[in-house]
């Protein structure tokens, strides 16, 4: 083949494209992320944060072939893979903008790691011992 005549390529875009290859899976993945850790700490995250995930999702994989590669894999470690690479960004996020919360996590979480399970609430504290010393006032706070 002469060296003046180029071979047509196929648009990187089209042939690249995480949504077309994995049709819901990044959507269904950053929304579950998102919240799993709001209710694991407790409070609402921005649902606006799901779009910068698959974002952050969608440049990795234009740009990472190793990434594409790992999201490929068989079973249901492609999918796994995705869900730790949302995590350590969800982590990021909560890092930038909401810094009380991202020091509630676990370190691991930073990592991609699944969050622990909430640790149940068993009983309430012991009341104070009432030893003669308290006013009235105390003794009604203490009862309540």
């Amino acid at each position: 083949m002469p060296a003046s005549v180029a071979r047509p390529r196929r648009p990187l875009a089209r042939s690249l494209d995480l949504e077309s290859r994995l049709p819901l899976v990044p959507l269904v993945v950053a929304q579950e992320v998102i919240t799993e850790a709001s209710h694991w700490l407790g409070a609402t995250l921005p649902k606006s944060w799901t779009h910068e995930l698959l974002f952050r999702a969608q440049g990795c994989f234009l740009h990472a072939p190793s990434f594409r590669k790992n999201l490929h894999r068989p079973g249901i470690l492609g999918r796994d893979y995705l869900y730790r690479f949302m995590r350590h960004w969800l982590a990021a996020c909560l890092k930038r903008d909401r810094p009380e919360l991202f020091h509630r996590l676990p370190t691991a979480y930073a990592s991609g790691a699944d969050l622990p399970p909430r640790p149940a609430i068993t009983s309430m504290p012991p009341a104070p011992v009432d030893d003669g010393w308290l006013s009235p006032d105390a003794r009604l706070l203490a009862a309540i």
